[in-house]
């Protein structure tokens, strides 16, 4: 009842004072917050055709965009907020710097790979990904405590329309050179503050090709180096799965530490083994970079902010 108030409220004194820039940006914060982004954007919009370098409606305009899903408007309209902020000598707050980093990695595109594509999981992937996570032989190798049942394709196709800066995780699907949904690739525990994730990659099919799940890697580590900009990657690897480990350190990660008896999965107790990879030392391995030049093609080095 009081968030009804309170919306009234900023109605009534944007429809007074039509010109209070700051009625309606307040109202489209508001609009935002509850959910109804549409009508936020139309009273983000409604400020700037009274201003358009008002830099609090350039703000919700980005924010409603987003909220909305739609990633290249919300990308354009934080470029045109950046500028107007930098004209003005006005500081973007923590939360919108960290929003137009995000922004600036087209996280929503989809990324070609030596014939493969990591893209946005669509509803048309609901029965593919049903199927994988109820392959309990599959999800023992990928990830064991992850939800499998109920809503759970439903739930990882509509996180994964979200940017990371909200789900701390970039979750692909992973398509073969036939347009064939092939498997899982994510990025998972994003802390942009300290510049850290997990590497996921899980193939389902027993005769899964090892370059498909090698150009997945490739394109899943570029992204997250080159455009989330990350200091490092882990990668854990369950005790009682030595081909993943082996694949692992053949993509440069080292062994960083095995934690003895960490996990209880069937009640036996399995190891977990630590492997780190830093970026540096991605950028710096010779491999890795004739693979990046040899299947990632020159604009998606450069949407992806690569640094060599």
């Amino acid at each position: 009842m009081q968030h009804c108030d309170a919306l009234a409220d900023l109605r009534q004194a944007a429809a007074l004072e039509p010109r209070n820039l700051l009625h309606l940006a307040n109202l489209a914060q508001a609009l935002i917050d509850l959910g109804q982004a549409d009508e936020g954007l139309q009273a983000a919009e409604q400020a700037l055709r009274h201003a358009e370098a008002f830099v609090p409606a350039l703000e919700k305009r980005c924010l409603a965009l987003m909220a909305c899903s739609r990633w290249d408007e919300a990308h354009d309209a934080f470029a045109s907020l950046a500028r107007q902020a930098e004209l003005q000598r006005i500081t973007l707050s923590p939360r919108m710097q960290a929003t137009g980093a995000v922004l600036a990695s087209r996280w929503w595109r989809p990324i070609a790979v030596g014939g493969a594509v990591l893209r946005l999981p669509c509803d048309d992937d609901h029965d593919a990904i049903a199927g994988w996570l109820a392959d309990a032989a599959f999800m023992a190798r990928y990830h064991r405590f992850q939800p499998v049942a109920g809503r759970a394709a439903r739930n990882y196709i509509a996180r994964a329309q979200r940017p990371p800066t909200e789900t701390r995780r970039r979750e692909w699907i992973i398509q073969d050179r036939h347009g064939r949904p092939a498997g899982f690739a994510a990025v998972v525990d994003v802390d942009l503050s300290h510049r850290r994730g997990e590497l996921l990659i899980g193939l389902p099919a027993a005769d899964a090709s090892s370059s498909l799940a090698l150009k997945a890697s490739i394109a899943a580590m570029a992204f997250a180096f080159g455009a989330l900009h990350l200091d490092k990657l882990v990668s854990h690897v369950y005790g009682d799965n030595p081909n993943a480990q082996a694949n692992t350190l053949h993509l440069g990660f080292r062994e960083e530490g095995r934690l003895r008896n960490h996990l209880r999965f069937s009640d036996q107790p399995i190891d977990l083994i630590v492997n780190g990879l830093l970026a540096h030392e991605h950028a710096g391995n010779a491999m890795l970079r004739r693979l990046r030049d040899r299947w990632l093609t020159a604009d998606v080095i450069g949407a992806l902010h690569w640094r060599r």
